[in-house]
């Protein structure tokens, strides 16, 4: 777990810092760059994690279950609406039901 931890927190730190380089560097002013970090996502992946293993994650995850791919789609579909979050941009979104290893 000590990796898992290590990795993701490079991926993290990777993403938000190239995010927030392309939003004051590259990109014009009317474009918005934010990232979205999922957590434990159920997907086909999932299914190969054993029983123990996905028990064990999900009480590490404050709302108790994995996440759903439409968790975040719609964290996705609220980024894109420009009326929804058109004043957000430079900023990362963690979408992981509070997971914390």
């Amino acid at each position: 777990m000590a990796s898992l931890s290590w990795r993701a927190a490079n991926v993290v730190d990777c993403v938000e810092e190239n995010g927030t380089d392309m939003e004051e560097d590259i990109v014009p002013p009317t474009v918005r760059v934010n990232c979205i970090q999922p957590g434990f996502i159920h997907t086909p992946m999932a299914h190969a994690v054993p029983d123990k293993v996905l028990s064990e994650m999900t009480r590490k995850i404050a709302l108790r279950r994995l996440g759903r791919a439409e968790d975040v789609a719609n964290m996705s579909l609220f980024l894109a609406s420009a009326e929804r979050s058109g004043y957000i941009t430079g900023e990362a979104f963690e979408c992981s039901g509070m997971l914390r290893l």
